[in-house]
């Protein structure tokens, strides 16, 4: 939900695969070989930053994915993702209690108005 911004799109502000860029960083244009600060990319329609690209995300702390014990789900891709792993629908697994230099958690505050 959060990272189609209510829409349809495939990536987090985007559904064009020649606007990916401007949204995500990932290992097409990582030149630096590490996530760079959050916000360096365009935001999606609900002004979140990086949900594709960047770094994953750890969105479950086990997955329930095909029955899976053991692991933790990731969504989002990272810097050092193809363009495919960016897809919102994409969900990879990473063994619980490994480290991963690509993968880290979302943390969201609200604005007090």
């Amino acid at each position: 939900m959060a990272c189609k911004a209510g829409s349809n799109q495939i990536y987090s502000g985007s559904d064009q695969d020649s606007a990916i860029a401007d949204y995500a960083y990932f290992k097409a244009i990582a030149y630096d070989k590490k996530p760079i600060e959050v916000g360096s990319k365009k935001a999606n329609g609900f002004g979140l930053y990086d949900l594709s690209g960047n770094v994953y995300e750890w969105v479950e702390p086990t997955a329930s994915y095909q029955g899976l014990a053991g692991y933790h789900t990731i969504k989002g891709g990272s810097w050092l993702s193809s363009a495919n792993s960016l897809r919102c629908a994409h969900r990879a697994f990473v063994v619980d209690g490994d480290f991963e230099l690509d993968t880290g958690f979302r943390l969201v505050i609200s604005e007090k108005k």
